[in-house]
């Protein structure tokens, strides 16, 4: 009996710090890893959703943009007069008018 307890006592003397200190270890290795993939993800999910394309057009080549308004107010006050000229002229005035469009 005094042989069996002296091998179990020895084994968990120098056995248990060895595996404990080898769970630690590895564990603090994967909590680095899991806040590492954390922060990679929230830093993609910031990139995504930040206007970045928006800002560089603003920033580099503003009048795109004007461009782009004017374009914009063209097509709306193109509308605007379709819109009035088939009020005035009904429901017959529509048709010929889409019917004459070019492709």
């Amino acid at each position: 009996q005094l042989f069996i307890g002296t091998l179990l006592f020895t084994i968990l003397l120098f056995l248990l710090p060895t595996t404990a200190l080898y769970y630690l270890v590895f564990t603090m290795l994967r909590l680095m890893v899991v806040l590492l993939q954390g922060v990679l993800h929230l830093s993609v999910d910031l990139i995504n959703s930040f206007p970045l394309f928006a800002i560089g057009l603003r920033i580099f080549t503003p009048y795109r943009l004007a461009e782009m308004l004017t374009d914009l107010n063209n097509s709306l006050s193109q509308l605007t007069v379709e819109y009035a000229s088939n009020q005035a002229n009904g429901w017959a005035g529509a048709v010929e008018q889409v019917s004459n469009r070019e492709p």
